[in-house]
């Protein structure tokens, strides 16, 4: 299971990219990946959220709205809501 000083040393590396790249730039979607893949281990859906629409809003902005990597992201969206016995709303 991850451990919460595992997810902490994510989120500082995770601020330190964001500070030097900026808060959309493509190289913050590792460290997304990351903590989604931490909190789904620590079952942290409510947490795990935020992340995904984060990421594929990225990720839709600097690949276009057909890129593999947003259908990826639409999945893991997917996921968590399912996880959470949530509907999408379009």
């Amino acid at each position: 299971m991850a451990t919460e000083a595992t997810i902490e040393s994510v989120q500082k590396e995770l601020t330190v990219c964001e500070t030097l790249h900026g808060l959309d730039d493509p190289r913050v979607v590792k460290y997304l990946t990351q903590l989604f893949l931490l909190y789904g281990k620590a079952r942290r859906f409510d947490e795990m959220l935020p992340l995904c629409r984060r990421g594929l809003d990225i990720v839709e902005k600097k690949r276009g709205t057909y890129h593999v990597d947003v259908a990826d992201w639409l999945h893991r969206l997917a996921t968590v809501l399912a996880a959470r016995g949530s509907r999408l709303e379009f």
